[in-house]
């Protein structure tokens, strides 16, 4: 055991330890039999809403041995190959918000986020372990502990790694590649009146990685089963580093001023985000008697023989309101201030001062018929809207953005980099209908989507930021589709892009996962499990190549060059058993179980192959008393 998991136990220890055992519920006549169902989930957005039901901690198995729930987002992502590399969405998606905005979330994927964070309020001491390890070297670990130190204060503590070893480019066996620590301290207290609310949290995220580059770039055409020999295999970047540190710090109040019908409420954001790149081994080519940049472009802008690009980015917001709710309608209204600046992407500190209206409002006959709209207003160039309506089976959303570039796409200097443009605001349309509901023992979700932005902004095939007039526009279809049968199971989750009129947005004709497995008791119903095979399959694309000095994504034409590695059609096949034994839940899972039937191995991101087989081992054990 290394020095900070001692140090996260201890703490642990010291936490529940300092708290007066009166935080537990205790009788003297009756023995108190704690679980789930006294440990109740809170979540800050849904509670600002008036939806206070009581929602148990997760102990089921379903999802618990996928890739996909292990990290902060669920969507379908393009990734280096490897635990804690960068990451992108493999489907376009919208901003999460309007005004400045970083653009810097090649690692948003294994940080804390903010809104997805839980809270508690707990009648005992609740404690969670999670371990994840596989044989190739990649690993998972998270403990949380949270207890109620008075019926009305809840805190809580969590620490959070991920480690990976090299899976290319690896100078002996274990060759560390990754090094991820987060830590989340939280607290929710109210009133004994119920009157008023606090939610407050800290966020820390330190994220380490050593960036290869990819393996070696080819001087001549030859055959993909070069590009797979693990884990000798030549990468480009052999001296090069990669960080993102993170902090964030909010408070959340909210007073019910005439009960639930009026509320006021205030939120408090800070958040800074660094991004450093250190190459301290820049290579040169021969290139026609001309030195140039090996693997990076071919550009000098400090330093000839290290690069240290480095970007801080730090923001302060505001936001005031009132807010309501009754059994038929929903409603908010708030003004909003932000105060960033960011130090790094110029030689001069950049600073900016923000103001936003917004507001949402829902009127509803049941869960199943109901509207709703929210909107967002920047003074005065940046707006968001957002109209929905559900009628039973059937829904559709309008949603309509009009944002200002990133600030990395806006201005940039760094040792092979520099720009500066002065591009307009984004306009986007989404269109969506769907359909949804039950039919004897399945359950669909069919959505069929039309998305169009004009003045799009990407990072082209030089890695420079550009913006193209003609629209973009692009089609998807969206199947979301469970089946019971007794005890088997079969879950699919299929999307169909059409791309066609949108050729600087790179993504799959087709992506899917799906499970098929068996779900019971077994052993005479000793031990409650799952047994099956997950798939996840995605059709050959021109996917998007990846810059580790700018830690962006880029375009790359695999049409053009007869030596880029094109990211062709692939499916990644596991075979998991998963086991409930009371509050422990454990997995087995072979994970890329075809490997070396279709092919010697798959890309992920061009130069950059996906994981081999592994075996793989996970375990949660959580303990409520």
């Amino acid at each position: 055991m290394n020095f900070k998991k001692k140090a996260f136990l201890l703490a642990l220890a010291a936490f529940g330890f300092y708290f007066p055992a009166t935080a537990q519920i205790t009788n003297d006549s009756t023995v108190q039999l704690y679980g789930p169902e006294t440990t109740r989930v809170l979540h800050e957005g849904r509670f600002f809403r008036g939806s206070y039901e009581a929602v148990t901690v997760d102990t089921s198995l379903t999802n618990f041995y996928s890739s996909f729930y292990w990290f902060s987002d669920t969507t379908f992502q393009q990734t280096l190959g490897n635990f804690g590399l960068a990451t992108k969405p493999l489907l376009f998606q919208l901003p999460e918000r309007i005004g400045v905005r970083l653009g810097r979330n090649a690692f948003d994927y294994y940080a804390y986020q903010p809104e997805n964070l839980t809270y508690f309020d707990t009648r005992s001491p609740y404690t969670k372990l999670y371990y994840i390890q596989g044989s190739l070297g990649e690993g998972l670990f998270e403990g949380e502990f949270s207890r109620n130190i008075k019926p009305w204060w809840n805190a809580g503590i969590a620490y959070h790694r991920v480690t990976a070893n090299k899976q290319i480019g690896a100078a002996q066996r274990k060759d560390s590649q990754v090094d991820h620590n987060g830590v989340k301290v939280y607290t929710h207290l109210q009133t004994t009146n119920n009157r008023y609310h606090l939610f407050a949290h800290y966020l820390h995220t330190n994220h380490e990685i050593v960036e290869t580059g990819g393996v070696g770039l080819l001087e001549t055409d030859t055959t993909a089963a070069v590009y797979f020999d693990f884990p000798s295999q030549n990468v480009n970047l052999t001296r090069a580093t990669g960080r993102d540190i993170r902090h964030a710090f909010h408070i959340g109040q909210t007073y019910a001023l005439f009960g639930e019908h009026l509320k006021l409420f205030y939120n408090f954001d800070e958040r800074r985000q660094m991004n450093r790149f250190d190459d301290t081994g820049l290579a040169f080519d021969s290139v026609g008697g001309n030195q140039v940049v090996f693997f990076h472009p071919n550009k000098i802008n400090y330093s000839a023989s290290e690069t240290h690009d480095r970007s801080i980015f730090s923001e302060f917001e505001n936001t005031a309101g009132i807010t309501g709710n009754q059994k038929h309608y929903y409603y908010t209204a708030y003004l909003k201030n932000r105060n960033a600046k960011v130090t790094g992407l110029t030689r001069e500190t950049q600073r900016f001062n923000q103001t936003f209206i917004g507001g949402e409002a829902e009127g509803k006959v049941t869960e199943r018929i109901k509207g709703a709209f929210k909107g967002e207003y920047k003074l005065t160039d940046e707006y968001f809207a957002q109209g929905e309506l559900r009628f039973l089976f059937l829904g559709a959303r309008q949603t309509r953005m009009q944002y200002a570039p990133t600030l990395m796409q806006q201005t940039y200097f760094g040792n092979h980099h520099n720009w500066q443009n002065n591009f307009e605001n984004i306009a986007l349309d989404r269109t969506a209908v769907w359909i949804e509901g039950k039919l004897w023992n399945n359950w669909l979700h069919l959505e069929l989507a039309n998305t169009a932005l004009r003045n799009y902004v990407f990072y082209n095939q030089q890695q420079q930021p550009e913006q193209v007039s003609a629209s973009q526009q692009f089609q998807t279809v969206t199947l979301n589709h469970r089946l019971a049968i007794g005890k088997l199971h079969w879950d699919n989750l299929a999307v169909y892009t059409n791309i066609n009129k949108g050729d600087k947005i790179r993504m799959p004709e087709i992506i899917a996962n799906t499970k098929l497995y068996y779900q019971g008791f077994i052993f005479k119903r000793a031990l409650f499990g799952q047994i099956g095979v997950e798939t996840t399959y995605r059709t050959g694309y021109s996917a998007d190549a990846y810059s580790p000095s700018l830690q962006q994504f880029y375009l790359a034409d695999a049409v053009n060059d007869p030596l880029y590695p094109k990211v062709e059609s692939y499916p990644v096949v596991d075979v998991f058993l998963a086991a409930d034994v009371k509050s422990l839940n454990i997995f087995l899972k072979l994970a890329h179980a075809n490997e070396g039937l279709n092919g010697n191995g798959y890309f992920t991101t061009p130069y950059y192959p996906g994981m081999r087989r592994s075996f793989i081992f996970g375990v949660k054990w959580m303990f409520f008393d």
